[in-house]
């Protein structure tokens, strides 16, 4: 290779190695430089919004009081039923055969009657009596002396009598019948059709109305509790762009930091269903003061960095009210005045230096 196409090559290198190390440098200067939001709170009407899940206010677990094979259908999931309507028949067979054999014994073990008492004495005296000689009472006399001298014969008690009632419950629970009106939601029942009892077979549960909770922060609870009766109060669920509205039917400390805010649902058409996460929006006229920041803040649950007096980087966890679009609107966790990270870089950690960019 010519002298003149080494000096190029060589100057071509050492370019290409000063173009990455240059964009090294502005990497690295760039990386540790934020943008951060200033936290002004602004008071306005309260807002929350969480994803809840319902649950029936009345429900029952059918659990039957005998074992046995099932005989005939038993209702499947969904299936509508009627306070004592019928579920399901027992095969109790085997109980009534044991019943009859419990009887059957009982029979074969009573005590015989004792035999009538016939002494030399006796009969004489009941000579007597005929003729007159003695009365009624003194043969009674006699005949009770008499029998005093015999030996006592030894008789089964009564309480070796066994007892049948236990089978005679579980005969009579052979056809199993709901004890509420609702939907089947369970069915436990195995494979093989048989029941077991005292163990579940069936859950029925009323679609209407439906319950839950809403944790609350405590330093709320003054402020909801105030305005539950207040007109502009509403509690919605949003399904299918559609509002249901709730009502707020109790406020229960849970011993933490937070208040359990306790409400139903009327659901006739039974659109809401059980175990299903829906966003629940609670609206008060209270103003309260409120932190809007942008959604890319949130790191992940519900933590910011924030940028301190010395340049470092640390974490705040916060409460959320709602989240519109991009707007993530907090309750708690930050005060007046605080940096917040508006974009956290992945490589960001806390106690690491960064400038803020004007």
């Amino acid at each position: 290779m010519q002298p003149r196409k080494k000096l190029w090559w060589g100057l071509g290198v050492l370019l290409i190695l000063l173009i990455l190390g240059l964009g090294s440098w502005w990497y690295m200067a760039r990386s540790k430089s934020v943008d951060v939001v200033i936290v002004k709170p602004v008071t306005e009407p309260l807002m929350i919004t969480r994803d809840v899940t319902l649950a029936p206010l009345y429900s029952a677990t059918v659990s039957p009081a005998a074992s046995g094979p099932i005989v005939g259908p038993v209702p499947t999931v969904g299936t509508n039923v009627s306070v004592n309507d019928h579920l399901f028949t027992i095969d109790v067979s085997p109980y009534e055969a044991q019943l009859a054999r419990a009887r059957n014994a009982a029979s074969e073990a009573a005590a015989p009657a004792a035999p009538p008492v016939n002494t030399p004495a006796i009969t004489e005296a009941q000579q007597l009596l005929q003729q007159g000689i003695i009365t009624q009472a003194e043969y009674a006399k006699i005949v009770a002396r008499e029998q005093a001298k015999q030996p006592s014969v030894d008789t089964p008690s009564a309480a070796a009598a066994p007892d049948t009632s236990t089978i005679e419950r579980q005969i009579a629970a052979a056809n199993v019948i709901a004890p509420v009106a609702g939907k089947v939601t369970a069915v436990y029942i195995t494979a093989d059709g048989v029941a077991v009892q005292d163990r579940p077979a069936l859950v029925i549960a009323s679609l209407s109305p439906l319950v839950g909770e809403m944790a609350l922060p405590n330093a709320l609870t003054e402020a909801v509790q105030q305005a539950r009766t207040a007109p502009q109060t509403t509690l919605t669920l949003r399904v299918n762009g559609h509002d249901y509205f709730g009502e707020m039917t109790a406020l229960s400390p849970t011993g933490g930091d937070v208040t359990a805010l306790k409400f139903r649902f009327d659901n006739p058409g039974e659109v809401l269903q059980p175990a299903t996460p829906y966003p629940l929006t609670l609206k008060l006229p209270t103003k309260i003061p409120l932190i809007h920041l942008p959604r890319r803040s949130n790191i992940g649950d519900d933590t910011v960095y924030i940028v301190d007096a010395n340049g470092l980087i640390d974490a705040r966890h916060v409460t959320t009210a709602y989240v519109n679009g991009n707007d993530w609107v907090v309750l708690a966790g930050l005060a007046a005045g605080e940096r917040v990270v508006a974009e956290p870089a992945p490589h960001l950690e806390i106690g690491m230096h960064v400038d803020v960019r004007a």
